[in-house]
Parts: structure tokens; C-alpha cells; sequence
């Protein structure tokens, strides 16, 4: 028996590879994580267990069924007659269940990389054990969890589409137009001048990598970050949400980054982000325990080519060169001057740059 408190996604999948089949429940998930799992060719469940209560986001559906018809070996099935908030990693080998993770992390790229401590996995490993009742009784919960659920084919699954947002006007001396969703954000690529005009940033927002002493000189692209202001901390804090000033990544270097998010857009891209940065601080600027994020960019360290990817792929949207400077005629020639950023689940948001501007 083992308690492990980081390097939660490398322990699933190095114990993914050593098994012939994979059984996983957790309450949310992330659909990068699963695809990571399922492409590894092993046959492989999962249950998502608070469909009951949740449902799911079309944008998320979406992806789940391309994932789905990506990878033969994978099934999907939501629990859709009660809330099942467990985490548990099953691995079998010749039909017998000989290692399980169990504990409090989602089966998602936020819930297996966080920071250490922050999520924990309990490993319960046949060989170590001196009693098998601990893998029996996991074993006989799943086969409980499946009479609950059904396939993702099932047309009892009927996704949700994502709340229609129209704008509401400024008040007073807000900067950015209200969504009417708690939990969509719109997120301005520019900023506005002391005389009411719009203008976008000559180093910061998607032209973050023009400013100067820059050091990603060797990226293929512009680097570029969405912009958070205070307000938007206000607005929407389930959004928006501190992290701690003193953080370390699981290599124990000092990081300003949070835990990384997934993030699926419009067009069905899913990337690996994090919020960034900080500019508020809680519960105070003398004694910082907490502090606030100030963008929102590209996140995944493994690549090491942070805020360029969302650069790249902004632009390629726009159909300008990946190091164009973006200009509010760039902007309005495309037809959106911001991302709508929306939260779905821990760890797991949707973003809206359609070229359609909204009603």
C-alpha cells in the first residue's frame, strides 16, 4: 500500500501499460485525459459519475464521441440515475483485478497533475496485500456502478447546449460587457484607451511575444496570453479562482502558473492551459497567503512552448501570419474581438473565437 500525493497521472498510466485491462469511475474528467489512456490500446471503461446531476456540455459530448470512434478499444458509460462522486483507477491482468487507485483526484489532466498534496491517490496492490477483500469489494462496487449506467450511444444521453449569451450594457465604469452566465466570461483581446477607444496590446493579450527582451525567440509563432482583469474577478469567481503565492511544481521549482486546465474550443481543438500571473492578492497585499491570475495561456510544460501555441492558433484562425501583430482592424475584419470563456467542470472549460460576432 502507497500513498501518492504527485505524479498522480504518471503512476495511472505506467500501471495502464502493465495491465490488459483498464477500469476507471471518477465524478469528473478532462476528454484529453481519457484519450491519452485509451490510445494506449489497452481495452478500457470508463464511468463518469456525476452525469446524473451534471449532465454534459454539447461542446464536451462532442469530443467524448469523436474519442469514442477514435479508439476501438475504449467505452464510455455515464451513471444517469445518481450522483457517484468516488475516484477509482482498477487494473486487471489475465481477468483478475491486481492494482487499484483510490482517493480524491478526476480523472483529468487538472486532477492527475496538480500541484503536490493537492489531490492524493491511495494504491492498493495485490502483491503488498495481505488480504484480497480490499480488491474484491472494488471489484463488486464496479459491477454496482454499472447497473447504473449506460453506453454514451444510449439516446437516453442527451447533451446540454451551452446557455445563449447576450450581451448586456456597461455600467458605471465596468470595461467589460456582462455575459448574464455566472459561469461564461467575455474575455476582450484589447483593451480600452483613456478617450473610450479600442486598442490592442503592443506587447501583452495575443501580442504577448512582441514585447521586448522576449526570450522565446525560437518559437513558430507570436506568443499570446487572454488578458483577466480584476474585474472579471469579480464577476465571476468560479471562473476565476486564487492559488497559492508560494507554489511549486511536482520538480519542486517555483512556478506562477496553477494547476494546467483543458480547455476544448469552438472548433473542437483541445489545449492544455493555465492561468498565469498574478495580480491580486488575498486575503491581503501585506500578508499574501493567496494570489490571482492575470492571463490565460497555453500551459503544458512538456512541449516548453507555452504562450506560442495559443498564438499560433489564434492566428491561423484570424488567417494571418503566426507573427502578425494583431490590430483592432485584424479583429474586426475576422468578426470577434473576444474569447467567451466558459467553466463546465473542475478543471475543464469551453472557449467561443468564432468568427460570428454575438447578438
Amino acid at each position: 500500500m502507497a500513498i501518492l500525493v504527485k505524479n498522480l497521472k504518471k503512476k495511472v498510466l505506467e500501471n495502464a501499460k502493465e495491465s490488459d485491462q483498464i477500469i476507471i469511475i471518477t465524478g469528473y474528467f478532462s476528454p484529453d485525459m481519457i484519450d491519452e489512456i485509451a490510445k494506449m490500446g489497452v481495452p478500457f471503461v470508463y464511468y463518469y459519475g456525476m452525469y446524473g446531476i451534471d449532465k454534459i456540455a454539447k461542446p464536451v459530448y462532442d469530443k467524448l464521441i469523436s474519442i469514442n470512434n477514435s479508439n476501438s478499444n475504449l467505452k464510455l458509460k455515464f451513471v444517469h440515475t445518481q450522483r457517484v462522486h468516488t475516484k477509482c483507477y482498477l487494473f486487471y491482468k489475465n481477468t483478475k483485478l491486481k492494482n487499484a487507485l483510490v482517493g480524491s483526484a478526476n480523472c483529468s489532466i487538472n486532477g492527475l497533475c496538480s500541484i503536490e498534496n493537492a489531490e492524493m491517490l491511495i494504491e492498493l496492490n495485490k502483491k503488498e496485500l495481505k488480504s484480497d477483500r480490499y480488491l474484491f469489494e472494488l471489484n463488486e462496487y464496479i459491477k454496482r456502478i454499472e447497473k447504473i449506467a449506460i453506453d454514451i450511444s444510449d439516446p437516453a444521453i442527451v447533451p446540454k447546449k451551452l446557455k445563449d449569451v447576450k450581451k448586456h450594457r456597461k455600467r458605471g465604469k465596468d470595461k467589460i460587457q456582462d455575459s448574464g452566465n455566472p459561469l461564461s466570461a467575455i474575455m476582450p483581446l484589447y483593451k480600452v484607451d483613456k478617450k473610450g477607444r479600442k486598442k490592442t496590446y503592443k506587447a501583452g493579450g495575443p501580442n504577448w511575444g512582441n514585447q521586448k527582451g522576449n526570450v522565446a525567440t525560437k518559437q513558430d509563432a507570436m506568443e499570446a496570453y487572454i488578458p483577466i482583469l480584476t474585474e472579471h474577478l469579480d464577476k465571476y469567481p468560479l471562473l476565476f479562482q486564487p492559488y497559492p503565492v508560494d507554489r511549486l511544481t511536482t520538480g519542486g521549482k517555483k512556478t506562477r502558473k496553477s494547476d494546467p486546465v483543458t480547455v476544448i474550443w469552438d472548433d473542437g481543438e483541445m489545449m492544455t492551459m493555465t492561468f498565469q500571473g498574478t495580480q491580486r492578492a488575498y486575503p491581503s497585499k501585506q500578508n499574501p497567503l493567496m494570489v490571482y491570475p492575470k492571463q490565460l495561456s497555453y500551459g503544458d510544460d512538456s512541449t516548453k512552448r507555452g504562450g506560442a501555441v495559443l498564438g499560433k492558433y489564434l492566428r491561423k484562425r484570424m488567417n494571418v501570419d503566426p507573427f502578425h501583430i494583431i490590430t483592432i482592424n485584424d479583429l474586426k475584419k475576422y468578426g470577434r474581438d473576444h474569447i467567451l470563456l466558459t467553466y463546465v467542470s473542475p478543471g475543464l472549460y469551453t472557449a467561443d473565437f468564432s468568427g460570428t460576432p454575438l447578438t
